[in-house]
């Protein structure tokens, strides 16, 4: 959570349901299915339920690790109104590490990475896991208490390959990971035995060359994804879904600094869990960019999708951005027109208190976003910057999971997302002593229409916090680097128009990192050492303070 959160994400980045347990993200309030990720240029969402448990993504899995907020369907496909999380291995850039961690509560974690080089080819592999006990200790207004049934095992294994062509380049690149977790019912009620047991696999071959019609890029990968959940009253039937995906795409330069991407997509998804029948759907689409840059680092793209869902809707997306980089600001103004299709679960789920709807519409809406970062400070040793970033999404037809007689989903809200996010960076490098300081704060309003006459705290939906704000400082002294990081969540509604309010929290880490040599590298992490009773949900209290302690060693 910590390297996701350092990527400027905008704040409500996650909800916990324990210390190890299931984690969603929560951007500008819009949900874990309107945030779309990208593993080595596949979408990986859930094709069951439209979402990725961030739980499930260790730390250092992928050489380069970028999110890009705001809406970006044209480019990225169905549910990117938040923002797109992007995940690439490099194995051209690994190298071999050794990394060990012990957590209070007993907790252990490993990451294993082996890295190997010709002139032409690179090869990495990853293994990590992580060992969870069942308890660990928190505080209410009664005193210290016990969180018990928590307990965790969560292993990846990575497996990534590059071999460089007379005149392009082939990857191939494996994940798969496996984790058993209990499930802990809130403190004031009794543990049912909730468990959960997650199977995934996923694969990808990408292929670039260049020809004389210019840039040939194809992608041709899939997933296998497998949820079991279970609990004393019922053993439970695990969910097995499939992802089939393939993309090409085809670019070329026409005249000065102008840039043509052309591209089509196909995907299918399918199950055998919903039913006695194989259901599935299968999407096509066509995307073309078309790219205009000038010398002073200013470039203005329109891109355009065409998005047809076999025996479905057929929504047509776009964006318009332009983007500008001088020695003194950046300048980013985008329009998006961005949409979510329903997902397995909504569509087909069949039990005995839920069933899913085939008739859903395809939820649409529109994206504006202006962001400006000015440099108010730059002598070389020093840099003071200051951003601003101010959006607004619309999202019709939203999902909404209803019950009447039996939990329903049905096409019933507007939701708009509107805010601004306030940021400063300050560098200095004085040679031996290196200081970074950034202070962040966020208003994001989340209502379900425009015309809503509650106050903007009443009318705020459930689990979206109004205000927050965070600061990081990191000093570097020579050998040893001193991180500190504050952070502060406004307060939530838990039930429609503030029937439930859980209040605004406040809580910090403390870490000190030392370098002995080269290849040896030690760290020492003190976290939430303000707030004793942190809680993402009511009920669910995660760790208290607590201490983290690892060792990198890098031949």
């Amino acid at each position: 959570m910590k390297e996701l959160s350092s990527l400027e994400v905008p704040f409500g980045l996650v909800n916990l349901q324990s210390q190890n347990g299931l984690a969603s993200p929560n951007i500008r309030g819009l949900g874990f299915e309107r945030t779309s990720v990208l593993w080595n240029g596949i979408p990986i969402n859930s094709p069951a339920n439209g979402g990725l448990d961030y739980s499930l993504l260790p730390g250092q899995m992928g050489n380069d690790i970028k999110f890009y907020p705001g809406g970006s369907a044209a480019l990225a496909g169905s549910g990117a109104f938040a923002g797109t999380l992007t995940i690439n291995g490099n194995p051209f850039n690994a190298q071999n590490r050794l990394r060990f961690q012990l957590n209070s509560f007993g907790d252990t974690q490993e990451n294993l990475q082996l890295a190997w080089k010709k002139e032409s080819y690179a090869g990495s592999m990853k293994v990590s896991g992580f060992q969870s006990t069942s308890s660990y200790t928190f505080k209410t207004d009664q005193g210290k208490q016990t969180r018990e049934n928590t307990s965790a095992q969560i292993y990846h294994l990575f497996s990534d390959h590059s071999f460089r062509l007379k005149k392009g380049l082939l990857s191939a690149h494996v994940w798969a990971n496996f984790a058993d977790r209990e499930i802990p019912a809130p403190i004031t009620g009794a543990y049912q035995g909730d468990k959960q047991y997650d199977n995934n696999f996923r694969t990808v071959i990408n292929h670039q060359t260049q020809l004389k019609a210019g840039n040939l890029s194809t992608r041709i990968g899939g997933l296998r994804e497998r949820i079991h959940y279970v609990n004393n009253l019922f053993e439970g039937t695990p969910t097995v879904v499939y992802r089939g995906f393939l993309r090409s795409s085809l670019t070329k330069r026409l005249a000065g600094e102008t840039q043509l991407i052309l591209g089509i997509n196909a995907l299918q998804d399918w199950s055998s869990s919903y039913g006695d029948t194989l259901e599935r759907f299968t999407t096509l689409a066509a995307t073309g960019t078309l790219k205009k840059s000038w010398k002073e680092n200013q470039e203005l793209s329109l891109a355009i999708r065409q998005q047809v869902r076999l025996d479905g809707d057929k929504p047509i997306t776009g964006s318009l951005e332009y983007f500008q980089k001088k020695t003194k600001y950046e300048l980013l103004i985008r329009a998006s027109r961005d949409f979510r299709q329903p997902t397995l679960n909504e569509l087909f789920w069949s039990s005995p208190m839920s069933t899913g709807n085939p008739d859903l519409n395809s939820e649409s809406g529109w994206t504006q976003e202006l962001a400006v970062k000015f440099k108010i400070i730059d002598t070389g040793k020093n840099i003071l910057s200051l951003s601003t970033r101010i959006f607004s999404t619309n999202v019709k037809d939203w999902i909404l999971w209803e019950f009447s007689e039996v939990w329903s989903p049905r096409n019933v809200r507007e939701v708009w997302s509107r805010g601004i996010h306030l940021g400063a960076d300050w560098n200095s490098d004085s040679g031996s002593l290196n200081w970074e300081l950034r202070t962040a704060y966020s208003l994001n309003p989340v209502s379900e229409n425009r015309d809503a006459g509650l106050s903007l705290k009443e009318e705020q939906l459930i689990r979206s916090p109004l205000h927050q704000g965070s600061g990081q400082m990191r000093i570097t002294y020579k050998k040893i680097t001193f991180d500190y990081s504050h952070n502060w969540m406004g307060e939530r509604n838990m039930l429609p128009e503030g029937f439930q309010v859980l209040d605004n929290m406040s809580w910090a880490d403390l870490g000190l990192t030392w370098d002995l040599n080269k290849s040896l590298q030690t760290r020492l992490d003190l976290n939430n050492i303000w707030n004793d009773h942190l809680e993402h949900l009511p009920g669910l209290a995660l760790p208290g303070s607590h201490l983290q302690v690892s060792v990198l060693y890098i031949p």
